[in-house]
C-alpha cells in the first residue's frame, strides 16, 4: 500500500510532517548507494540515522569509478 500525499508543503513542514513519521517514504531512489552500517556492521533503514542512510555522490563515485574500468 502506498502513501500518497499530493499537497504542497513548505520546506519546513516537510520536516516536521515527514522526518519522525512512520509512514513509508513518499520518495523511493531505486539503486542508490548509501553511507552503510554502523560500527556494529548493523543497518537499519531510518530517516533519523541520515549519517547511514542518505545517499550521497562520494558513496557512489568510487564505486562507478571501478565499474567503469571494466566498461
Amino acid at each position: 500500500m502506498s502513501y500518497m500525499n499530493r499537497t504542497a508543503v513548505e520546506c519546513n513542514a516537510g520536516f516536521n510532517d515527514w522526518y519522525h513519521s512512520p509512514a513509508p517514504n513518499p520518495n523511493v531512489l531505486t539503486g542508490a548507494l548509501v553511507g552503510g552500517p554502523d560500527e556494529n556492521d548493523a543497518y537499519g533503514d531510518e530517516r533519523t540515522d541520515f549519517q547511514h542512510s542518505e545517499p550521497v555522490p562520494a558513496t557512489v563515485a568510487p564505486f562507478v569509478g571501478v565499474l567503469a574500468a571494466f566498461a
